[in-house]
């Protein structure tokens, strides 16, 4: 921590994690708790030590990681798709339906959609947020397409392998 009071840590893991370097930002959280004048509320970092874990596919620490986390939409998010990669059905309606009308968990709910290959659904939520935020359409549109595209192509392929 330097005298203004910023720990160099968190930003390093921020970034660490924002350029997909998840081990580093683990470390980096882990090493917060660590210590005794964190900036941070230990929560939040059990919930980002929840994102690395994810990130690097080690679900079951995830979990672990993301139970030590405060009730916030993130937490939601993250136990909804841990749910989904351990094929824990309930868990995904149980957080299905805690996912409030923010943008964030819209986007959750738009990538599940798209993970369980229901297109359409996804595609209808990226459309929605687009009319709402046209300010951020860029990125919003390749989803758009990229869903487009593999509906009509499972599509064609339903179509092709039943005849």
């Amino acid at each position: 921590m330097n005298q203004q009071g910023v720990n160099h840590g968190s930003l390093i893991a921020y970034c660490s994690f924002h350029l997909g370097d998840y081990k580093r930002a683990l470390e980096e959280y882990q090493a917060l708790i660590q210590n005794p004048k964190k900036t941070i509320e230990e929560s939040t970092i059990w919930l980002n030590i929840a994102c690395c874990y994810f990130s690097m596919g080690m679900y079951p620490e995830a979990q672990i990681a993301a139970s030590k986390g405060s009730e916030c939409s993130l937490k939601t998010r993250i136990l909804f798709h841990l749910c989904q990669k351990l094929d824990n059905e309930d868990g995904v309606i149980k957080y299905h339906q805690k996912l409030e009308e923010t943008l964030e968990n819209q986007l959750s709910l738009a990538s599940m959609h798209y993970l369980r290959q229901d297109f359409q659904s996804s595609i209808d939520i990226y459309k929605r947020i687009l009319l709402d935020n046209r300010y951020s359409s860029l990125p919003l549109n390749s989803c758009v397409a990229q869903c487009e595209c593999l509906f009509i192509a499972f599509s064609f392929w339903c179509v092709f392998c039943t005849a």
